[in-house]
């Protein structure tokens, strides 16, 4: 079984990631003529502030999600021992001494 090389797990890697800040609006690209030399000029501009204030968005929402599933988790803990606590009284007078 052949691997694939490692450039082009690279390159993919690369769009995809440039994909992925172009959607975000973390990069501009423009473009321009020069009518003189019939040259064309791309820019690539990075908008590092927007990357900033994505990743504190990111950081906060996971924070919250983390909190409320942990939230959760206490509750069905605490159901399940009250549960528990419930059952064990009922099966423990059934038993025989």
């Amino acid at each position: 079984m052949k691997r694939p090389h490692l450039s082009l797990v690279l390159i993919v890697v690369v769009v995809l990631v440039s994909m992925v800040a172009y959607e975000r609006n973390w990069l501009r690209v423009t473009s321009g003529e020069e009518p003189e030399t019939k040259a064309v000029d791309v820019h690539v501009t990075v908008d590092r502030e927007k990357i900033k204030q994505d990743a504190e968005k990111a950081v906060q929402t996971s924070q919250e999600k983390a909190w409320q599933l942990s939230e959760k988790v206490s509750q069905e803990a605490q159901t399940m021992k009250k549960d528990l606590k419930t059952h064990s009284g009922l099966d423990s007078s059934a038993r025989p001494n």
